[in-house]
């Protein structure tokens, strides 16, 4: 038997400082590489626009959703809240490499979700 037969088979992961356009990370979405993650949430009157939208991993839209539904339920007991949410970039690529999120208002709050 030749020597690759136990050798785990590679993915090669998307390298996010590569995609320097939208069109690019558009393809990479296309091909379930990024997802689409909404700064301002959609539940929160956000706009679904490109003004509002990022692409980034699919871990990324995962914890991003979480500290979406959390503001959500803030919203839903009545409180008084500001939401911001600070892409910040590297290089020439549009994917960002960190979402900082800041909630302020009855509940202080500031996440950084690292992506890159």
């Amino acid at each position: 038997m030749g020597s690759n037969w136990f050798k785990k088979k590679e993915n090669s992961p998307l390298d996010l400082a590569t995609i320097d356009s939208r069109e690019k990370a558009i393809a990479a979405h296309q091909q379930g590489q990024l997802e689409k993650v909404y700064l301002m949430p959609l539940e929160c009157g956000g706009a679904e626009s490109d003004a509002n939208l990022v692409y980034a991993p699919p871990f990324v839209k995962t914890l991003k959703d979480r500290h979406n539904q959390m503001v959500v339920q803030w919203l839903e007991e009545g409180k008084q809240l500001g939401y911001e949410v600070n892409p910040e970039y590297k290089g020439d690529s549009v994917i960002p490499a960190k979402l900082t999120i800041v909630v302020n208002g009855e509940v202080d709050f500031t996440e950084s979700i690292e992506i890159w």
